[in-house]
């Protein structure tokens, strides 16, 4: 795809053109009115952040985010109202219902049992969902570069704002000064 396209699925968005400086566009959303730099699925009102936390290594990355929009219904609405996207290498997600980290192995733990020998999902109980993240760093001015050089053409200046008001906001620029 190029920097040029659009898509409408918002992990596929952040994992093919979230880093080239692509839009997201979807009727399912609209720009938050109470938070900067937002979106607002209108189905359950949740509010994601229009950045992705991106602690891989580059290409290959996966969104890691809600899913399946019954599921939201059922369990996010009275536990979450934000979600931040996170962009991680495969091999250092470790969802551990399904996959042990390897200090759980190396400890003889299965999946879904944690280092203190205590149960993810106990019997009765809500079902949980627990990614653990290993050797990852937050690159979030890297990927706005990124974004803002991928971003070719000049209907994709959101890139380029974005990345200069991350930057503003973390004091890289001197204040502007007013006109008497």
């Amino acid at each position: 795809m190029s920097a040029t396209s659009a898509v409408d699925d918002l992990q596929r968005y952040f994992e093919s053109l979230y880093r080239e400086g692509g839009e997201f566009q979807s009727e399912e959303y609209e720009d938050s009115k109470d938070l900067d730099h937002s979106w607002k699925h209108l189905r359950t009102g949740i509010v994601v952040w229009k950045d992705a936390i991106d602690l891989s290594g580059g290409p290959g990355a996966k969104a890691f985010s809600l899913h399946g929009e019954e599921y939201v219904k059922r369990v996010y609405p009275p536990r979450a109202s934000f979600c931040i996207p996170l962009l991680i290498d495969p091999e250092n997600a470790y969802d551990i219902s399904v996959r042990p980290m390897p200090e759980m192995q190396a400890a003889g733990k299965p999946p879904r049992m944690n280092l203190g020998d205590k149960l993810l999902n106990e019997p009765g109980q809500p079902e949980r969902r627990c990614v653990v993240f290993q050797n990852a760093r937050a690159r979030l001015s890297d990927a706005l570069r990124a974004r803002e050089a991928a971003a070719q053409s000049p209907g994709l200046k959101t890139a380029k704002e974005r990345l200069g008001h991350a930057l503003w906001k973390r004091g890289y620029f001197p204040p502007r000064c007013r006109a008497s």
